[in-house]
C-alpha cells in the first residue's frame, strides 16, 4: 500500500483545468505510483487510465466554505502523507519522483517532521543541514501554511485546517497556529532543483480567474491540447504596473493581519 495520496484542490468551476492539468501529469510523471484524489464539489473526472478518484461529496450546485471541504475530503484519505497540489500547476518538465520518494522516507524516520515543501518560502529560514536541500522554517515564519506543492504528514495538516477557512485565511491565520506545532517544517532552499517545475517567470496558468497566455499557450501547443479559452478569458499581462500594485496592497493587508492576530 502507497503511503501518499495526490491531492489536488480544485472546485466545479475551474473543471475546464482538469483536463489539461492530468494529460500533462500524465506525460511528465511517467513513473507516478501514487493515487490521485480530485477535490471537488459534485463532479466526477477521470483521464486515461490515471484512476483519479473524485469524492462527490455535495449536490450540483451547493457549495461550502474551503476549508471544511479540505477537511472531509482529507478524511477520507487513508494514506499517511498527501501531496498537495493545485488545478493549475501545470508541469514543464518531469517529476523528479526519486526526490519525493526521499521525502517519504525523511517523514517515516522523523516524526517530528510536518511538511516539506517544494517552492522556496518567504522570509528567512533555518540552515541546519538535515535534509538535504531543505531549510528549517522559523516558528513564527509567515505562510509555513501554503497552496505550493508539497508532501503533508496527513494528520499535522488537519489540525490545524479549520472548517469556516477559505484559502487566504488558511494561510494567514493558519499559519499563525501551527506556531504552537512541536513539529518542523521544511521548504526547499532557493536555487535548488525543484521536483515540480510549473512556476515559471509568468506565474501559473490561471490568475485571477483568467488564463495566462504566455504560461498556457505554448504549453497546450506542445501537448495538443485543444480548448475554448475564450469562455474563461486570458490574461496577457499578468504582471503588469497595475496587478503589481494590487499584490503589493495584499502583502500590506497580509502583514497587518498577522500582526493582529497575534493579539487575537
Amino acid at each position: 500500500m502507497e503511503k501518499c495520496t495526490i491531492l489536488v484542490n480544485s472546485c466545479d468551476k475551474y473543471e475546464d483545468t482538469w483536463y489539461p492539468l492530468f494529460k500533462i501529469m500524465k506525460a511528465e510523471w511517467k513513473d507516478r505510483k501514487w493515487p490521485i484524489v480530485l477535490n471537488t464539489e459534485s463532479k466526477a473526472f477521470d483521464y486515461e487510465d490515471m484512476g483519479i478518484r473524485t469524492l462527490q461529496l455535495y449536490k450540483c450546485g451547493v457549495k461550502d466554505r474551503w476549508g471544511r471541504r479540505l477537511l472531509e475530503t482529507l478524511k477520507r484519505i487513508d494514506t499517511e502523507y498527501v501531496l498537495m497540489y493545485l488545478d493549475d500547476f501545470f508541469l514543464s518538465k518531469p517529476v523528479n519522483q526519486n526526490m519525493l520518494d526521499r521525502c517519504v522516507e525523511w517523514l517515516d524516520a522523523n516524526q517530528d517532521v510536518a511538511v516539506f515543501c517544494f517552492m522556496p518560502s518567504y522570509g528567512e529560514n533555518i540552515r541546519d543541514n538535515r535534509f538535504e536541500g531543505f531549510e528549517k522554517r522559523p516558528q513564527n515564519g509567515e505562510y509555513r501554511l501554503n497552496c505550493q506543492a508539497a508532501i503533508w504528514r496527513k494528520e499535522e495538516l488537519m489540525e490545524y485546517t479549520q472548517p469556516n477557512y477559505n484559502p487566504w485565511e488558511w494561510e494567514i491565520f493558519g499559519s499563525i497556529r501551527t506556531r504552537k506545532s512541536k513539529r518542523s517544517y521544511y521548504s526547499i532552499i532557493k536555487g535548488e532543483e525543484l521536483p515540480f517545475e510549473y512556476q515559471l517567470s509568468e506565474g501559473t496558468g490561471i490568475y485571477r480567474g483568467r488564463w495566462v497566455d504566455k504560461v498556457v499557450i505554448p504549453l497546450f501547443k506542445k501537448y495538443e491540447i485543444n480548448i475554448d479559452l475564450s469562455v474563461r478569458g486570458i490574461e496577457k499581462e499578468p504582471f503588469n504596473e497595475k496587478s503589481k500594485e494590487r499584490t503589493f496592497l495584499r502583502k500590506v493587508k497580509d502583514r497587518i493581519m498577522y500582526i493582529c492576530a497575534k493579539y487575537i
